[in-house]
């Protein structure tokens, strides 16, 4: 069967894999696939952000400071994409190119990552919402997207309900997203686990490249800085005696005990410093993911924002006493993980996950 991916996989690590993920899957399945390739504004690619206000302004002006090895990621993130993924021939901007030229494909599938937040711009979510799809032309399926908040308002859900109501075989990544869902539609979706979730870490080191730190190391991936985690990052660094590794995805990094910054990390290697690594300390789910795919022992603390995804994921395979928020908590032994129930818990959900799109793609 011909697969249309509709996804982000531009904008961070997290996107990048994840669409890789499911593109690989779909291939392990039998089946061949594409990511659309839509872009949401018409604008030409840079590493600076475009965004207005303070804080960008200051987070461009250390883009700027570490231009070379900022740009050296984006090109190296470009380099993935064009090896890596199966892009669509043609680029679409808009609801209206879709609609006019549908891609040639048998079953388009939205998902993963926050694709149906909500958004000023009804028309370019709707796309995420496969609503320039026609049932006859195509299977529409929904798997793993996330709100990426837990609570969404009335006039929101009533946008979604007839969107979500066409897609027939739908799942979510999180028990938020199927609240949501169950208020607006009635409709019960299926949990799902993350695309980066359903390969295993064989799979992975097919595709990873070994890190530049020939050393043992504690990894740190942050996307959100808070003096909290920076508070866990010190305590596990002087606990373990280890050096402290930062894969730094902004230009812009606050962590004070790092040993080791690394600004211009390719996917590849960015999957191998986890599968490397001796300790793993995130707030970012992809971090978490990439840390359990490795049984590799991490701490967490809570997203400011987002952080329903992590939560949800962590007491799904019974490790949610690895998100800690209170100094008094942090381990005695930050080393030291038993993913004995974890595996058989992630195992299950792999197999469940799995199913559903075996599933969808050949009703």
């Amino acid at each position: 069967m011909k697969v249309g991916i509709l996804t982000y996989h531009h904008v961070n690590y997290g996107a990048l894999l994840q669409a890789y993920a499911l593109q690989t899957v779909l291939q392990q399945l039998g089946n061949t696939s594409q990511i659309i390739e839509y872009i949401k504004y018409r604008k030409k690619e840079s590493v600076f952000s475009r965004w207005s206000g303070f804080k960008n302004l200051i987070l461009n002006g250390f883009t700027l400071l570490r231009y070379t090895k900022v740009r050296r990621r984006h090109e190296r993130i470009q380099e993935f994409r064009k090896n890596l993924f199966h892009i669509s021939p043609k680029r679409y901007y808009s609801r209206a190119e879709l609609e006019k030229s549908l891609p040639d494909v048998d079953a388009f599938i939205c998902g993963s990552d926050q694709i149906w937040r909500p958004s000023s711009d009804d028309d370019k979510l709707r796309v995420f919402y496969l609503d320039f799809v026609r049932s006859k032309d195509a299977k529409k399926i929904a798997y793993a997207p996330s709100f990426g908040i837990s609570t969404v308002s009335e006039q929101f859900k009533q946008f979604i309900r007839p969107l979500i109501n066409d897609i027939p075989y739908l799942s979510v990544r999180e028990k938020t997203g199927q609240q949501i869902i169950c208020e607006a539609t009635g409709r019960e979706a299926q949990i799902v686990l993350d695309p980066t979730l359903l390969l295993t870490s064989e799979d992975w080191s097919q595709m990873a490249s070994p890190p530049r730190i020939d050393a043992p190391y504690v990894l740190v991936y942050c996307l959100s800085q808070r003096r909290n985690f920076c508070d866990l990052v010190r305590h596990v660094k002087k606990t373990t005696g280890l050096p402290v590794v930062v894969i730094s995805a902004p230009a812009l990094n606050l962590i004070p005990d790092a040993d080791h910054v690394i600004f211009d990390a390719s996917p590849q290697e960015f999957v191998g410093l986890f599968a490397n690594a001796n300790c793993v300390c995130t707030n970012s789910f992809h971090g978490t993911a990439f840390s359990l795919i490795n049984r590799c022992p991490f701490w967490t603390t809570p997203h400011r924002v987002a952080n329903t995804r992590l939560a949800d994921l962590l007491n799904k395979i019974g490790l949610s006493d690895r998100q800690v928020d209170d100094a008094e908590k942090f381990p005695d032994a930050p080393l030291e993980i038993d993913y004995s129930k974890t595996e058989v818990l992630l195992d299950e959900a792999r197999s469940n996950s799995i199913r559903f799109l075996k599933n969808a793609l050949q009703d």
